[in-house]
């Protein structure tokens, strides 16, 4: 394992193409961007892990289906086939099912575009020109049922949400819908009245940047 020491700001080089960027430390956590060609997946490895532990539970009534899901996974060698010359069944033994168990497929993981990673890396922190480059020049944005159309509008908004509140964010869900539209589940804990809160951010994507943004519970 190679280890670095970074600082805000600065940048790690893995390969030609993939850029990880230091974007600010605090408390016992550090956040970080990365610049990926889009068929690069990236994922958290606890929430793959929690995906992988529900494809399994699902599974879990079928032992041979939870070692089929484990092998795909490459967390358990996959079986080995029966030798040819195996010895025929007995004419008087049990037929064996015509056909096997259906076992649940792992889910794939979201690769999210890079517009909509990049805002969620960004929105915690305080680089609101960062985080207004990822939306296009007529997004427009819905926030607790209050709209903000166009750049000016959005870095209001941005501002705003930073000033009022400090909050952390955890990604708990992503879908994708299409190739432009996609919803991401956050969990986020801070300063605001209650505490907690599930939001789902419905993001459309076009041209390469956000076209529009829609956050409810």
């Amino acid at each position: 394992m190679l280890v670095l020491t970074r600082k805000p700001g600065e940048r790690i080089l893995i390969g030609d193409n993939i850029v990880v960027t230091i974007l600010d430390s605090r408390g016992d956590g550090v956040r970080i961007g990365i610049d990926a060609p889009r068929g690069i997946t990236i994922q958290r490895e606890e929430v793959l892990r929690a995906v992988t532990d529900a494809n399994l539970a699902a599974a879990g009534a079928q032992p041979e289906g939870a070692d089929l899901i484990k092998a795909a996974l490459g967390l358990l060698p996959a079986a080995p086939a029966a030798p040819a010359t195996a010895a025929a069944a007995p004419a008087t033994a049990a037929a064996a099912p015509a056909t096997a168990p259906a076992v649940p497929a792992a889910a794939s993981p979201v690769v999210l575009p890079a517009a909509v990673s990049g805002f969620l890396a960004d929105q915690v922190g305080t680089d609101h020109a960062a985080t207004l480059a990822h939306f296009a020049d007529d997004a427009t944005v819905v926030d607790d049922g209050k709209s903000f159309a166009g750049r000016d509008a959005i870095l209001g908004w941005l501002s705003r949400e930073a000033s009022e509140f400090t909050f952390t964010s955890t990604t708990v869900k992503t879908e994708k819908h299409d190739d432009a539209r996609y919803t991401v589940t956050n969990h986020l804990e801070g300063n605001f009245p209650g505490g907690t809160a599930d939001l789902r951010f419905q993001f459309f994507v076009s041209g390469g940047r956000i076209a529009s943004l829609t956050i409810q519970p």
